[in-house]
């Protein structure tokens, strides 16, 4: 599907609802979030969820749907009856970076779905172990190349952020090391803790405690400037790629077809709970930044991030699998 197809039904869907849909919603609203609990994806999710039935005064349940890189929850809401009772936690990882990688996706990442809005963008940080002998990505690079064939670097799965931004990575710099795909973040991350793999490119939210507890340190923070909670750490264009400047998003889709007043009113009720100063201090609290807007603004983030990232799989040569 061509963005100006796209962009087309959003906007439609956005023009067309200007009230709620009449009855909607008479039951339960279920989310699917494609990945394990505890994660960037499922924080937000549920954060917004709990405001939302709050909200709209019915039920809005969060159901986890993990493995193959998000896209077995993503298949499920693509095949769900388009009415608005089953949503789809979409994020950079389902619709962007999997859908890359995957020679038999059983989805189309754009055409199965009709975005509704963009709720939050994450921040994302390289940590190395405590012990690895680096400071900084260009050391990083240079060490592995000097030690080749010994590294490794985790990531949650086969067309993970962490994967494909790791690839990325590998491509400018030109640096020597394994993937090793893990089943979840959480493993990944224990790997890390346990000297398995040498390099992890996380959430900044996931990162921090490991960075603060003195297990692992970080390299570069993405997103165009430096953190307060890093403030030592480069960005990754002062640490010398600026091409890496990678930012993740969370948003909320619905099947294909789902009719447009209902996907106005979630896109209006879900914009008025993260303009609630309670979310906006929640958000900043777990290093994640509001986006909002309307289901245009997404379909036209879907379109480009999707062209993106599969640049990326034809630069640094990843066979579809």
């Amino acid at each position: 599907m061509n963005i100006l197809r796209l962009l087309a039904l959003a906007c439609l869907a956005f023009a067309t609802g200007a009230a709620a849909a009449e009855g909607y919603p008479a039951s339960p609203i279920r989310i699917v979030v494609p990945q394990e609990p505890g994660g960037t994806v499922d924080s937000v999710t549920r954060f917004v969820a709990k405001r939302l039935e709050m909200s709209i005064g019915a039920p809005v349940l969060v159901e986890n749907r993990s493995g193959a890189g998000g896209a077995i929850g993503a298949e499920y809401v693509a095949r769900a009856a388009p009415d608005g009772y089953t949503l789809l936690a979409a994020s950079t990882n389902t619709q962007a970076m999997t859908p890359n990688v995957m020679r038999f996706l059983r989805y189309d990442p754009i055409g199965d779905f009709v975005p509704i809005v963009n709720m939050a963008d994450a921040t994302t940080v390289v940590i190395v172990p405590a012990t690895l002998p680096v400071s900084s990505l260009v050391e990083l690079a240079a060490y592995s190349k000097a030690h080749p064939g010994t590294l490794n670097y985790g990531s949650a799965g086969l067309g993970s952020s962490n994967h494909l931004m790791t690839e990325q990575w590998k491509s400018l710099s030109g640096a020597d090391l394994t993937h090793i795909p893990y089943r979840g973040i959480a493993q990944a991350v224990q790997a890390l803790l346990a000297g398995d793999v040498s390099m992890l490119a996380l959430t900044t939210a996931t990162a921090e405690p490991q960075v603060q507890g003195g297990r692992a340190k970080a390299l570069a923070v993405s997103g165009g400037r430096r953190l307060a909670l890093f403030p030592g750490v480069p960005t990754t264009a002062e640490a010398g790629f600026p091409v890496f400047d990678v930012r993740l998003w969370v948003g909320l889709m619905a099947p294909a077809g789902t009719p447009p007043d209902v996907v106005t009113y979630l896109n209006r009720e879900v914009n008025r709970v993260l303009r609630q100063p309670e979310s906006t201090q929640w958000l900043v609290e777990n290093l994640h930044q509001r986006v909002g807007g309307t289901p245009s603004d997404f379909a036209a983030t879907l379109q480009a991030d999707h062209a993106h990232w599969a640049a990326v799989v034809t630069r640094a040569g990843i066979a579809p699998q």
